[in-house]
C-alpha cells in the first residue's frame, strides 16, 4: 500500500525473500548456538565459540544447500518474486568467503571460498528456473584482519581491496544473479559503523572513531549507489534517511524484531521501549 501511494495505484513492488544462515551468530531458540566455518581468534569468544568446537563439515554444508533449495521453492509457492541468498556481515556464507584458513573444498584458494555460494545458487536456479529472481546481499569488504577478512588489504584491513569481490560479481552474473545488494563490515565486530554509520551508539557501545558521513562515503565508494528519490528528484528526502541513532540495532541486540524507531515509530518504538525495560 505504501509503495502504491508513492508510485501510483498500478505499481506492484518486487517482493524478494532473503534466505540466510546466521552461522556463528545463530540463536535458533533465543540463545547462542554458533555454527562456524573455521576458528577466528577475533570473533570466537564474543560469539560463544569454544576452542574445541568443530567447524561445520563439507558434508554438512552440502546438506545445507538442500535447505536453501527447499526455502526457495517455498518462496515461489508463497508468491515471492525472487530470493536473496544472503552473503554479508559475517554470517555463514559471508564467513566462507574469507575461509583462507579452512581446509577442504570450501576453503583456501579463491575458487574454493566462493564455491559454496555459487553451488547454492546453481542448485536454487536448477530448482526454480527463471520463475524467481536471484539476488545476493554481498559484503564487498568486511574490515576484518587478514587472513580472516574478505575484500581487505592484507597489510591494513581497514582499507578495502575489491579484487576478489569484483571477480565474484562476474561469477554471480554468469550464474544468473540479476540483483546484488552491496554492503560492508560486520555489525558484531569492533567497527559496526562500517556497516551502519552512526554517531549515537547503542547501549554499552563506543562512539565511532570517524564522522558518520565518512562511513557513508566508504559505503558509496564500494557500492556506486542509489534509488527512486535520486531518479525522480535528484536528491534524497531528508525525512526518510537514517539519522544514525542506533535504535534499530539496539532492538536486535535486545532480541526484538527490528525496524526504524524514528520513521516507523508506531510499530517499532513500543518494541524498543519493551526491550529496554526488560534489561
Amino acid at each position: 500500500m505504501i509503495a502504491r501511494n508513492s508510485m501510483g495505484s498500478d505499481h506492484r513492488p518486487l517482493c524478494i525473500l532473503q534466505l540466510t544462515h546466521s552461522g556463528r551468530y545463530s540463536k535458533p531458540f533465543g540463545h547462542q548456538q554458533p555454527v562456524i566455518a573455521y576458528h577466528d581468534p577475533y570473533l570466537d569468544g564474543p560469539a560463544g565459540v569454544t576452542p574445541d568446537q568443530a567447524p561445520i563439515t563439507d558434508a554438512e554444508l552440502e546438506q545445507l544447500q538442500a535447505s536453501y533449495v527447499e526455502a526457495a521453492l517455498l518462496a515461489r509457492e508463497a508468491g515471492f518474486d525472487g530470493v536473496d541468498i544472503k552473503s554479508c556481515h559475517r554470517y555463514l556464507l559471508s564467513e566462507l568467503l574469507a575461509a583462507h584458513t579452512r581446509h577442504g573444498k570450501y576453503g583456501g584458494e579463491f575458487q574454493n571460498r566462493v564455491r559454496f555460494l555459487l553451488e547454492t545458487i546453481a542448485r536454487v536456479k536448477a530448482a526454480v528456473g527463471d520463475e524467481l529472481i536471484l539476488a545476493v546481499r554481498l559484503s564487498a569488504c568486511d574490515a576484518h584482519p587478514y587472513p580472516y577478512g574478505w575484500g581487505v588489504d592484507q597489510e591494513d584491513y581497514t582499507l578495502p581491496d575489491l579484487t576478489e569481490p569484483k571477480q565474484l560479481l562476474h561469477l554471480l552474473k554468469q550464474q544468473g544473479v540479476s540483483l546484488v545488494a552491496v554492503s560492508a563490515g560486520n555489525p558484531y565486530y569492533n567497527r559496526p559503523d562500517i556497516t551502519r554509520p552512526f554517531d549515537t551508539p547503542m547501549v554499552g557501545a563506543t562512539i565511532p572513531p570517524e564522522h558518520p558521513l565518512e562511513s557513508v562515503a566508504r559505503l558509496f565508494s564500494v557500492t556506486r549507489d542509489f534509488a527512486r528519490d535520486l531518479l525522480t528528484r535528484g536528491y534524497l528526502d531528508a525525512n526518510k534517511v537514517c539519522i544514525a541513532c542506533s535504535r534499530c540495532t539496539q532492538i536486535m541486540r535486545d532480541g526484538g524484531k527490528t525496524g526504524c524507531v524514528i520513521r516507523d515509530a508506531d510499530v517499532y518504538l513500543p518494541i524498543y521501549k519493551a526491550g529496554r525495560a526488560s534489561k
